[in-house]
C-alpha cells in the first residue's frame, strides 16, 4: 500500500491517492472493530 500511495503521489494522481487513503481507513476501521469484538468475547468468558 505504501508503494502504491507513493507512486500515485509522484504522478500527481490525487484521485487515486485519496482512494488508497480511504481503503486504508476502511481496513483500519474493520480491524479495529474485529479487535473490539474479540476482546469483548474473551473478557466475557473470564
Amino acid at each position: 500500500m505504501a508503494d502504491r500511495s507513493a507512486d500515485t503521489r509522484d504522478r500527481l494522481a490525487y484521485d487515486e491517492l485519496m482512494a488508497v487513503v480511504l481503503v486504508i481507513g476502511v481496513i483500519g476501521y474493520g480491524l479495529d472493530t474485529l479487535a473490539r469484538v474479540i476482546i469483548r468475547q474473551f473478557s466475557a468468558a473470564a
